[in-house]
């Protein structure tokens, strides 16, 4: 089944980039215990999280770095729901019911999303050790001037996900553009 996929994204010539992620629904606690159900994004290949995603301030644009020791949380999740501000800890309930706290690193902007961007070295703390195994892709596609949508594209992303349950992909056009909106 993988390689199928990865066949099929590497003979694509619309196919400039491919990334492995993995993602998962998991529930965050602030220290007062309000909780919020965010969506977790880990790489692969961690060099490749700020290929596929813009870490930045709301305010100014500033850019967040992405390093080994990143927690990231998006805006709305991080302020509005939970209270929180770089440097505060959190907690994240793990499979078990069990929780692991973390120490906010940043806070970006995205209007859209509830996500939690992890390190490698951050995953790794919630697992025991171990990375846990990809189960999203991220391409992305050139977007020529001849099929260019409506709104301004550069580049596309499309994403690929499947569970160990469904053994099948699904694949859905995921638009990333250079606005704020991103």
């Amino acid at each position: 089944m993988e390689n199928g996929v990865i066949d099929v994204l590497d003979a694509s010539a619309d196919v400039t980039s491919f990334g492995r992620f993995y993602t998962k629904s998991v529930t965050l606690y602030n220290a007062e215990g309000e909780k919020e159900t965010v969506s977790l994004v880990a790489a692969a290949d961690e060099s490749q999280m700020t290929e596929y995603f813009t870490f930045r301030t709301r305010q100014g644009h500033k850019a967040i770095s992405f390093d080994d020791s990143s927690v990231i949380l998006t805006e709305k999740t991080a302020e509005k729901l939970l209270g929180l501000a770089v440097g505060d800890p959190f907690e994240v309930e793990l499979s078990d019911g069990s929780r692991q706290t973390l120490t906010l690193t940043g806070i970006t902007e995205n209007y859209v999303f509830t996500r939690l961007y992890l390190s490698q070295t951050s995953s790794r703390r919630l697992t025991g050790g171990t990375l846990p195994a990809w189960n999203t892709l991220y391409a992305q596609t050139s977007c020529p001037d001849t099929d260019a949508p409506a709104t301004p594209c550069a580049p596309t992303c499309w994403r690929a996900t499947t569970s160990a349950a469904s053994a099948s992909w699904r694949i859905r056009p995921k638009c990333s553009t250079t606005s704020s909106a991103a």
